[in-house]
């Protein structure tokens, strides 16, 4: 039978220690994950959703050699709204950010929407 340790929270209560911490007392060992790279992130995902007027538009997500493009669509397939930008990955000592900077070459999409 495990034990759960338990800590003070801020108000005074006890609080459960995280399960990453039960795993290591009970000599659980968990994998490393791999690192994922920003090839992997490459692709276009849409979603379909109703806006703010409560009219129909797809939002649309474009990643390409470290270039992203976000968009939306109208239900006539009209951009009403596009912005575009790069992506690097930072490393910092706990995790990696995915950092996301404005402005990427506009050469780098071919999207027929706009």
């Amino acid at each position: 039978m495990a034990h759960e340790q338990k800590q003070a929270s801020p108000n005074g209560k006890p609080m459960p220690a995280l399960k990453s911490e039960l795993a290591r007392a009970a000599g659980f060992v968990t994998p490393p994950v791999p690192s994922l790279e920003l090839k992997q992130l490459e692709g276009h995902w849409c979603s379909e959703a109703f806006g703010y007027n409560g009219c129909a538009e797809t939002r649309t997500l474009d990643i390409k050699d470290g270039a992203l493009e976000l968009s939306t669509l109208d239900a006539e397939g009209h951009v009403s709204a596009s912005t575009r930008g790069s992506l690097k990955w930072l490393d910092l000592p706990e995790a990696r950010v995915l950092a996301v900077s404005a402005a990427a070459d506009e050469a780098e999409f071919a999207s027929p929407a706009i």
